[in-house]
């Protein structure tokens, strides 16, 4: 299938129906908006949309914080968007104040954060308080008055016998208040006497200080005590009504992602005079109807015509449904140009093919198929957003065919069960391939599919220049190689042959390689030099070669996939002996080692036979460098508005 058709669209408005015009572009979602060239532009300015967008955000994210919500599996692990419809997103919006709320978290989310500093003060008030509990003084008489010093301390116990000892042989006092590994102790003397100091440090006594506290110990403690039981029953308030308010999530979801579609409305910079804007941009032609129908009651005028010599237009991909989920493989690779052709449907089959053969184990391709199928009925993907899960399934149908055909269903269990009918038909009937046992069949078969491959890119090039009207070039150039390939491929087969063929392969062959000779040395511009032009031309079949070579990696993979299955069963066999539990671990490695193998098989498989299509199959014709539709439509953080 060619990229879908393009048409230019210019939309003429009253400047006093912006918000209108916008708003309906935005809902129809089918033109991508460019910026006007050689006009007047308007200033984006960020008005209250903006604001509110960012306090819902805030919002939203203080109730996920303190109101997890409870999620599935998958939920845990994919960002899934509400679906909605205009009229619920509506309904969901009116339900709540959104000033009023965001106002209430704000200040709450403020409170919350000035409750936990305090708690933390006070702890660390308590922590400093409670070794003086048994202190029968006021605190704010522990500071030295005129004549003497009266000064708190804590220091360990072996330390303080020392100076316990010390104070004994001086005039001054010294008050033991709590023991243990820190004793606290209040030391007083006269400020004339010298030396007490340098007592103190050296036993190792590090001094306190009480800061604001006047009462005794066990009055600020009782007092903090009290505080702290306040705030906590403050802040078990604000997660009630936290609590209240996550009831809500889904209103004001609906309503962050309604003050964004606007937000994203007031940023654009249109074309502008004084009484009329301009929209300019790109959209699908077989959408243009729907444009028109959105726009239909607005008074606006719509221009529209084909593209200019010199644009390049946004790319958009048009294949039948069962084509999609390949464009998954085409858009990681890059869009082709708006005026190339679009290779999914050239590399569908032979990605199915690959990915079937690199899986190569019907178990894991029937597992696969049906968690890809749960996965999308699961989230309810709609179309476009299902091509992932729906390639991987239709991968999943082709290692079941291969991995069949291969005899591989989880490795060799089959092997292991009895001989029930459907088992004796799978392991007797429908294996005709043993990759393990004969892995020289699977390496042709890999390397034949390689040459059809590589030729096929060849014969599309071929195909895309004659159409450019480079008839001679292509020809030359790519039309050579068609012959000279499959020419080496009879002549390398030559032995295995009918006598016809074998005849005819060093022909065929000698005729390609005079071709491409004749084809390298025709761009060749000294005469004398031509021949050498040509020598150098044939040189090329070591590229073809080595790209042949790179679909060994399918036997690699197969191999890999099957081996470690089996592995896994032989295993789960050698611990099914253990007394009591040998069943039960037995289960254990089979289920862990198989999902283990499927998941890391699943991505090697996709991972190279997209490299397949990559480096060996597009560098034969694609080129690539469009850029994708990207249409002006509402794309909330958390719901999907359509209809």
């Amino acid at each position: 299938m060619a990229v879908a058709r393009m048409k230019r669209v210019a939309v003429l408005f009253g400047l006093e129906r912006r918000d209108a015009i916008l708003a309906a572009l935005q809902a129809a979602g089918v033109l991508q908006l460019e910026t006007p060239e050689d006009v007047r532009l308007e200033e984006g300015q960020p008005g209250q949309p903006a604001a509110m967008v960012e306090r819902l955000a805030h919002a939203l994210s203080y109730l996920d914080r303190f109101v997890p919500e409870r999620k599935g599996l998958l939920a845990s692990f994919l960002t899934l968007k509400d679906k909605l419809s205009p009229a619920a997103a509506a309904a969901l919006g009116e339900k709540v104040d959104a000033g009023a709320v965001s106002g209430q978290v704000a200040a709450d989310d403020l409170r919350w954060g000035q409750i936990a500093q305090r708690l933390g003060e006070i702890g660390v008030a308590q922590g400093l308080l409670e070794p003086w509990r048994e202190l029968d003084a006021r605190l704010a008489d522990i500071d030295d008055t005129p004549l003497t010093c009266v000064r708190a301390y804590m220091v360990a116990a072996d330390g303080f016998e020392a100076i316990a000892a010390e104070a004994a042989a001086r005039p001054m006092g010294l008050w033991r208040v709590g023991g243990g590994r820190q004793v606290a102790f209040v030391a007083a003397w006269p400020r004339s006497l010298e030396g007490v100091e340098e007592v103190l440090l050296a036993a190792g006594a590090r001094r306190v200080s009480f800061g604001s506290f006047g009462g005794s110990p066990a009055e600020e403690l009782a007092r903090l005590t009290q505080e702290r039981r306040a705030l906590e029953a403050e802040r078990a308030a604000l997660l009630e009504r936290a609590r209240s308010l996550a009831e809500l999530r889904p209103a004001l979801r609906a309503l962050h992602d309604h003050y964004l579609a606007q937000a994203e409305r007031d940023a654009l910079r249109l074309g502008r005079t004084e009484k009329v804007g301009l929209a300019t941009g790109w959209v699908p032609a077989r959408q243009l109807p729907m444009l028109e129908t959105a726009l239909g009651d607005l008074e606006a005028a719509v221009l529209v015509e084909d593209p200019r010599p010199g644009d390049a237009p946004p790319v958009v991909l048009e294949n039948p449904a069962w084509l999609r989920p390949f464009e998954v493989v085409t858009t990681l690779y890059g869009y082709p140009r708006y005026d190339e052709v679009d290779p999914t449907p050239l590399l569908a089959p032979f990605f199915f093919v690959f990915f079937g053969l690199a899986l190569a184990d019907a178990g894991y391709g029937l597992a696969l198929a049906v968690l890809a199928w749960l996965l999308i009925r699961k989230l309810r993907l709609e179309p476009g957003e299902d091509r992932l899960p729906r390639l991987l399934m239709l991968g999943g149908v082709a290692a079941v065919v291969f991995g069949a055909l291969g005899g591989s269903w989880f490795g060799d269990s089959l092997q292991l069960l009895p001989d029930w009918r459907p088992v004796v038909f799978a392991r007797e009937v429908l294996a005709r391939l043993d990759p393990v046992g004969d892995p020289l069949t699977m390496l042709v078969i890999a390397l034949g599919l390689g040459v059809v491959q590589v030729w096929t890119g060849i014969a599309i090039k071929l195909a895309l220049e004659v159409r450019q009207g480079k008839v001679a070039d292509g020809l030359w150039e790519q039309g050579s190689w068609l012959v000279f390939l499959p020419g080496l491929v009879l002549y390398g087969l030559a032995g295995s042959l009918g006598e016809p063929l074998a005849t005819w392969a060093p022909r065929v062959a000698g005729a390609g390689a005079l071709l491409v000779a004749l084809g390298a040395a025709r761009r060749q511009r000294v005469w004398l030099l031509k021949p050498f032009s040509g020598l150098l031309g044939l040189y090329g079949v070591m590229g073809y070669l080595g790209d042949v070579l790179s679909y060994a990696r399918l036997l690699a993979l197969g191999l890999a996939s099957t081996i470690i299955g089996i592995v896994v069963n032989q295993i789960a066999m050698l611990v099914g002996g253990m007394p009591v539990v040998g069943a039960l671990v037995t289960a254990g490695v089979m289920a862990g080692g198989h999902v283990f193998n499927l998941v890391v098989s699943t991505l090697g498989s996709f991972v190279h036979a997209g490299r397949l299509q990559f480096v060996e199959f597009f560098t034969k014709f694609f080129e690539g460098g469009g850029k994708p539709f990207r249409p002006f439509r509402r794309e909330g953080r958390y719901t999907v508005v359509r209809g």
